[in-house]
C-alpha cells in the first residue's frame, strides 16, 4: 500500500512529511494495530517455527515468520518517524475560524 494511499500524505518541497487530520488519524490507527496486534501474532508464529525441529535454513515457516516479523517491525519504525515529524494541515473547520470575513 503506498504512502499517498494510506493517509494521504504528501511531501512538500523541503521533503516534509503533510498530513490531514484524518490521514493522521489513520496512521496512527494503523501504528496501534500493527503494535498490538501484528507484532504479537508475527512473534508467536516465529515462537512456533523455532519450535520445529531442523536446520532453520531449511525452515520455511520460520523464514516466512522471520520476514514477516521484519516487516512489521519496520513499519513500526517509518510510521513511528513519519508521525513524529509530520505536518498536519488545518481541518476544513480550523480553515473557515480563520480566514477574514468578507
Amino acid at each position: 500500500m503506498s504512502d499517498t494511499a494510506v493517509g494521504r500524505a504528501g511531501t512538500d518541497r523541503r521533503g516534509e512529511i503533510v498530513l490531514t487530520p484524518q490521514g493522521y488519524a489513520r496512521l496512527q490507527r494503523e501504528l496501534a494495530t500493527l503494535v498490538t496486534v501484528n507484532r504479537a501474532e508475527a512473534r508467536a508464529r516465529l515462537s512456533q517455527a523455532l519450535q520445529i525441529a531442523g536446520d532453520l535454513a531449511d525452515n520455511p515457516e520460520y523464514l516466512d515468520a522471520s520476514a514477516e516479523l521484519t516487516r512489521v517491525e519496520s513499519r513500526i519504525v517509518l510510521l513511528e518517524e513519519r508521525l513524529a515529524t509530520a505536518r498536519v494541515l488545518p481541518s476544513e473547520q480550523e480553515r473557515l475560524r480563520v480566514l477574514p470575513t468578507p
